[in-house]
């Protein structure tokens, strides 16, 4: 049988608030910030996921997150 490794989901949460929107992931609860537009919201994503990735890189790589997002 050969293994296949099993890619992270992680799901973000998009909330209108006074400043635009709260970007939050739903996995990791501290994974959230502010953004101004909706054009903003996929570049706030991988800052947010890159600033993870260097602030806590053995939860990351527990989780197997790394900084390479890919585009759908």
């Amino acid at each position: 049988m050969v293994g296949t490794q099993k890619l992270p989901k992680l799901t973000f949460t998009i909330d209108p608030n006074a400043n635009g929107y709260v970007v939050s992931c739903s996995e990791i609860s501290y994974l959230f910030t502010d953004t101004g537009s909706v054009e903003e919201i996929d570049q706030t994503i991988r800052t947010l996921i890159s600033d993870y990735v260097e602030s806590f890189p053995d939860d990351a790589q527990k989780r197997g997150i790394d900084k390479n997002i890919a585009r759908k």
